[in-house]
């Protein structure tokens, strides 16, 4: 075993995590700051960023914050250059930040209003905050961008046109632009996952249960045997697979699609 791999899986490097707050947000940033990773933390409020950094410290960790609003591309610029004053590189990037658009049918939508929100951040956003890395990435040796995706690309949700389509650009767009860097050494990869277990699940949850006539047990049960082994993705299952695809156990893999859905098939 090479003594890289002996070590944490991403000792010595620098990574953004974007989109930070509960859940998704804090496992990855934590998971990769255990790993080895410098993390500089992002998201449009500093509301979640101290506690996740604070979190982080205590379990012996290195990160720092420094807010940003994807939409922003001079936003996005000022970012990957803070970490990269603070940390003085930057190796990895991880775009969590998301918007859902408005709920509807697509016959009656607004689709300018309803379906720009989710485009801007979904699209838009995530490929400006992966431009402005480019440049720093080009000098690391283990360059990589893990984007997480959401099963809503592959599938269509009834009234998630807004999100769904937005998505599907994303994986597209990464995969493109995994095309694009693969000559450069900078790896392009997406996770996918379907119902992450916290609190967007849980209003999903209520909602069904008061739509349905039935309780909570009985609407959670229905979303877990949606996938073959019978459980909904944790966040940090979702982290770990973004972990994998940072690390260089994963040096050969880009352009690539990960389903994190505890086996949920489609068409």
């Amino acid at each position: 075993m090479s003594e890289e791999r002996s070590l944490p899986l991403l000792s010595g490097t620098v990574a953004i995590v974007s989109g930070i707050g509960p859940g998704t947000g804090t496992a990855l940033a934590a998971t990769f700051a255990q790993h080895g990773a410098k993390v500089m933390l992002s998201a449009r409020s500093e509301r979640h960023l101290q506690p996740i950094l604070d979190l982080i410290t205590a379990l012996g960790g290195i990160a720092d914050f420094f807010p940003c609003d994807i939409t922003d591309p001079d936003q996005c610029s000022a970012l990957v250059a803070a970490a990269k004053e603070r940390f003085g590189k930057l190796d990895t990037v991880v775009s969590n930040a998301f918007a859902m658009g408005r709920p509807g049918p697509i016959e009656t939508a607004n689709l300018a209003k309803d379906w720009n929100p989710a485009w801007k951040v979904n699209v838009i956003g995530t490929m400006q905050l992966c431009q402005a890395a480019i440049p720093v990435l080009k000098g690391s040796q283990r360059s990589s961008l893990v984007i997480i995706n959401s099963l809503a690309a592959r599938v269509a949700p009834e009234h998630m046109a807004a999100y769904g389509v937005s998505k599907a650009a994303l994986l597209h767009a990464a995969r493109a632009l995994a095309a694009e860097l693969g000559p450069l050494g900078i790896r392009v990869n997406s996770v996918v996952p379907a119902h992450i277990d916290g609190p967007n699940t849980d209003v999903l949850i209520d909602m069904n249960a008061q739509a349905n006539g039935t309780d909570r047990a009985a609407e959670r049960r229905r979303i877990e045997q949606l996938g073959a082994l019978g459980h909904i993705t944790s966040p940090q299952q979702v982290a770990d697979a973004a972990l994998f695809l940072a690390s260089p156990l994963a040096s050969s893999i880009t352009g690539q699609a990960i389903d994190v859905n505890a086996g949920q098939f489609f068409p």
